[in-house]
C-alpha cells in the first residue's frame, strides 16, 4: 500500500484504558489555542526537552516540564493533573526504554521506544522549536503467527529511483498500520526533498514530490482495474 501524506499525519492520539489522552492537531482548521504563554517563557533553555532527553525526564525529571511544552492543542484536551495521572499509571513497571524509530520528516522529529519488556510504546513528535507536537503512548500487541509469513509470490519494488519508507514494520511504533488486520503489513512509500514529503502547503497533489511518479507492475500478472 502506498500512500501520499499530507499534514495530518501528525495526528496522534493515546488511549489508556477508557481514557482518550492525547491527540494534536496539524491542519490549518485548527481550533483557537487557549490563552497561556508561549513555549519560550514557560520553559527555561537550559530545561528545554528536547527528543534526546525525553525519556530521561520522563523517567526522572519533571511531568510538568513536560506538559508545558506540548502544544495548546493538547493542553486543550487533557489537563496537567489528568497528564500526570495517566503517564503515572501507564509508567508503572517500566525500568528502561530502547528507541525502535527516528523520523525527521515535514518539519517534526517523531521518535518512538519499546519498554524493556517489548509490551508498551511511547512516541513523540517535536517541532523545530521542541515544541511537543503529539505524544501517543499505548500497550503493545504482536501477531507472530503472521509476522514471518511471506508469500510465494515474488514481488518487486513498484518504483524507480530513491524512496522513502515512512511507515512499515511489525509494531504501530514503526507502522501503524499494524493494528489493523486488513492492512498489518503494509507500507507508506514517499519520496522527500530536504526531509519534506511536499512543498508549499501540501494542500493539493501537485504539492507532493511523489505525485505524478511512474508505477511499475510488482509481479507477472494481468492488469484487471486501475483506481
Amino acid at each position: 500500500m502506498t500512500r501520499v501524506y499530507s499534514k495530518s499525519w501528525k495526528l496522534l492520539a493515546a488511549a489508556i484504558g477508557m481514557c482518550v489522552m492525547l491527540s494534536a492537531c496539524g491542519t490549518s482548521e485548527a481550533s483557537e489555542p487557549q490563552e497561556q504563554l508561549p513555549v519560550e517563557q514557560t520553559a527555561k533553555e537550559d530545561a528545554m526537552i528536547t527528543p534526546d532527553n525525553f525519556i530521561d525526564t520522563l523517567m526522572k525529571g519533571s511531568k510538568e516540564d513536560i506538559y508545558k511544552q506540548i502544544s495548546p492543542e493538547l493542553q486543550g484536551i487533557i489537563s496537567l493533573d489528568e497528564f500526570k495521572t495517566s503517564v503515572d499509571s501507564f509508567m508503572e513497571g517500566v525500568t528502561s526504554w530502547n528507541k525502535v524509530t527516528e523520523v525527521k520528516l515535514n518539519h517534526l522529529v517523531d521518535r518512538s521506544w519499546k519498554d524493556q519488556m517489548g509490551t508498551k510504546g511511547l512516541q513523540a513528535s517535536f517541532a523545530e522549536d521542541h515544541q511537543i507536537e503529539g505524544l501517543l503512548i499505548q500497550p503493545l500487541e504482536t501477531h507472530e503467527a503472521t509476522d514471518k509469513a511471506l508469500t510465494k509470490t515474488e514481488f518487486q519494488f513498484p518504483l524507480k529511483g530513491e524512496w522513502y519508507v515512512f511507515w512499515g514494520g511489525n509494531d504501530v511504533l514503526s507502522n501503524y498500520h499494524y493494528a489493523h488486520e486488513t492492512q498489518r503489513y503494509a507500507l507508506d512509500i514517499v519520496r522527500t526533498q530536504d526531509d519534506a514529503s511536499y512543498q508549499g502547503e501540501g494542500t493539493d497533489n501537485e504539492n507532493y514530490y511523489a505525485f505524478g511518479e511512474p508505477l511499475y507492475a510488482a509481479a507477472d500478472g494481468r492488469v484487471v482495474e486501475v483506481k
